[in-house]
C-alpha cells in the first residue's frame, strides 16, 4: 500500500456538496394536502376572516368561537376540550398527516379579535401551508 492510498478516504456517504432535504429541528414538514375544501357559507366566512387578505377593503370583524369549532370540524378535524381554556384539533385520514394542533379559546367573550385571528392563520399555514385560496364556497 502506498502512502496516496492510506491518505485517500474512500467516500461512503454521497457526492460532497450533495444536499439532503430534511427538516430542521422544530420545523414542520408540510404534507401533500386537498388543494381545496368546497365550504358552506358560514365556514367560508371565518376562513375569509382568518385568512383576510391585506390587499381586499373589507376588514374582518371577531370571529365568533363556535364558528371556528364549526370550521375546523366541517373540513374533517375532529375538536376536543383538554383543560381550561385549550382545545385540540386532530385531522382526519383525509389529510395524510397526523399531527393535531392546539388553540386556546377566547374569554371572557367567546370571539376571536382579529390579532388572535392573524396568529391562528400563521400557525395553520405554518403546520398544514394552507392559505386563504384554498377554501371555496360551495
Amino acid at each position: 500500500m502506498t502512502l496516496s492510498d492510506k491518505l485517500s478516504k474512500r467516500k461512503t456517504r454521497g457526492v460532497a456538496g450533495e444536499q439532503h432535504e430534511q427538516a430542521l429541528p422544530g420545523e414542520v414538514s408540510v404534507v401533500e394536502q386537498p388543494k381545496l375544501f368546497n365550504v358552506d357559507k358560514r365556514t367560508h366566512k371565518v376562513f375569509k376572516a382568518l385568512f383576510h387578505s391585506p390587499f381586499n377593503s373589507d376588514i374582518p370583524g371577531e370571529v365568533p368561537w363556535l364558528d371556528f369549532l364549526h370550521a375546523m370540524y366541517s373540513i374533517g378535524f375532529s375538536v376536543e376540550k383538554l383543560q381550561g381554556s385549550a382545545w385540540s384539533f386532530t385531522p382526519a385520514n383525509v389529510f395524510n398527516v397526523e399531527q393535531s394542533i392546539q388553540f386556546h379559546e377566547p374569554h371572557p367573550v367567546s370571539k376571536m379579535p382579529l390579532i388572535w385571528a392573524r396568529r391562528i392563520e400563521i400557525r395553520l399555514e405554518r403546520a398544514y401551508g394552507w392559505n386563504g385560496d384554498m377554501f371555496k364556497l360551495e
